[in-house]
């Protein structure tokens, strides 16, 4: 098996300090979501609020593009992001093997994902998962997307610890943190704690942005 890195890897300790704190904020965020979530959200709004922090960008103004990476993924496969998705609704989840919110999470995106590749829209719609491990070993993310059912059908990348200007950037100091970006490449919501990602709310969200097919 290869295992990439995204880009270029030549100093973890940029990286630890934001590590440090992730692991501090990571059992919060948990918290904070069971007391929110008590019942699978209903609608979109009831969704929203399971989150720590929801940030919306004005569909109006003028918006920057998504970063631009070249991302590794497992078994030497690798893609340009975001130009070999063009033209799909991107669901980007930012999670870390030491995050137990995010690997609770996790089976709840693989839902979503089964959801909207059953119903057709999958050519239209790509859910990415993003590790942050510092030093990341792949049995154990492999594991535990094996674990939630993800690992089948990918596609599964991992963060560049120099990465300062692009996906590190955004990140902020919370995972599991996720993006989603419209069909023009350009970000929509940056959503920060976990979620129930096949409730119904979360698909009225995610429906909303899918172009209709053909």
């Amino acid at each position: 098996m290869t295992y990439y890195n995204l880009c270029r890897s030549t100093s973890l300790n940029g990286l630890f300090l934001l590590v440090l704190a992730l692991v501090t904020l990571c059992p919060l965020l948990s918290a904070n979501a069971a007391t929110k979530a008590t019942a699978a959200p209903q609608t979109k709004a009831d969704f929203l609020a399971q989150f720590a922090a929801v940030h919306t960008y004005d569909t109006e103004a003028p918006r920057g593009p998504a970063p631009a990476d070249l991302l590794g993924v497992f078994d030497g496969k690798s893609a340009s992001f975001p130009a070999d998705f063009k033209g799909k609704v991107l669901l980007v989840n930012f999670w870390a093997t030491w995050c137990a919110p995010c690997v609770t999470e996790l089976p709840t995106l693989r839902a979503l994902q089964e959801l909207r590749q059953g119903d057709g829209s999958g050519d239209r719609f790509t859910l990415i998962t993003l590790s942050t491990d510092v030093d990341p070993k792949a049995d154990k993310i492999r594991q535990l997307l094996e674990k939630s059912g993800f690992l089948k059908d990918g596609p599964h990348y991992v963060l560049n610890p120099d990465d300062q200007t692009g996906w590190g950037h955004y990140i902020g100091l919370a995972l599991p943190t996720t993006f989603i970006i419209g069909v023009d490449g350009r970000m929509l919501y940056k959503l920060t704690g976990p979620a129930d990602w096949a409730s119904p709310g979360a698909l009225e969200l995610i429906d909303g942005l899918i172009p209709a097919g053909d």
